[in-house]
């Protein structure tokens, strides 16, 4: 129970720092970024695909595990035991995928058949949003 508990948290936090981004660093009425700085670090940075800190789709990359079909605009971030966050600022979705590629053994299929793409892609296809 508190596997799935701290689960759901992780999912949640994630997901309040997703929508502040899209909100230009408004989350419920406070401000805490200044929206410049949010533009600065979701933009593409000078001989880079990626922004300040989050990845960035490109024409040159799978952008490791974005959806073929998400904006150019959109960024994020994924982590060693292939969890991803990506934020669409253009149809104003978070996506999160929360996922344990290295416990209790170091499992390579969700890169092998890219699975948090073709779930993001899903969204897109299906139009979830």
């Amino acid at each position: 129970m508190l596997i799935i508990l701290l689960l759901l948290l992780s999912g949640f936090i994630s997901f309040i720092l997703g929508e502040m981004l899209l909100r230009k660093g408004t989350y419920n009425d406070t401000q805490y970024l200044k929206p410049e700085t949010v533009s600065k670090f979701t933009s593409v940075q000078p001989g880079s695909h990626r922004g300040l800190g989050w990845n960035k789709p490109s024409l040159n990359t799978s952008a490791f595990g974005c959806a073929h079909s998400a904006p150019q605009d959109t960024y994020g971030h994924t982590g060693f035991t292939g969890t991803c966050i990506w934020m669409d600022p253009v149809n104003k979705i978070t996506y999160i995928f929360l996922s344990n590629r290295v416990n209790p053994s170091v499992n390579n299929r969700i890169y092998q058949f890219g699975i948090r793409r073709r779930v993001h892609q899903f969204a897109y296809d299906a139009q979830l949003f």
